[in-house]
């Protein structure tokens, strides 16, 4: 997962928002493997930046889920940009602060 500094070449392009796949299981768990075949997808037609909210329904994630996708979200090969949303209130995105700075 791209973590350099931002330059301003790293905005122009365009910022997938894929969907957040889960199993169609009981506890509808977080799916890697669909999520993976989705980016895989998308990184063969060229895209490099994904942003992982608004359509994703980060919102909906409990904190173990969340962890588990920053988890998953940190093994992007280098070229790739992934962007977790936070939120959507102040101290859900406290307490997501303290998860992502375990996979910076």
């Amino acid at each position: 997962m791209k973590t350099t500094p931002l330059r301003p070449e790293d905005l122009r392009g365009v910022f997938a928002v894929p969907p957040l796949a889960r199993r169609a299981d009981r506890g509808r768990a977080i799916d890697l493997e669909q999520n993976g075949k989705v980016l895989s997808h998308m990184a063969a037609g060229g895209l490099r930046r994904f942003l992982y909210g608004g359509n994703a329904f980060l919102y909906h994630v409990t904190l173990a889920e969340y962890e588990q996708m920053l988890a998953w979200l940190a093994g992007f090969p280098d070229d790739h940009w992934a962007i977790p949303s936070v939120g959507p209130s102040f101290g859900r995105a406290l307490d997501q602060a303290s998860l992502l700075r375990r996979h910076r």
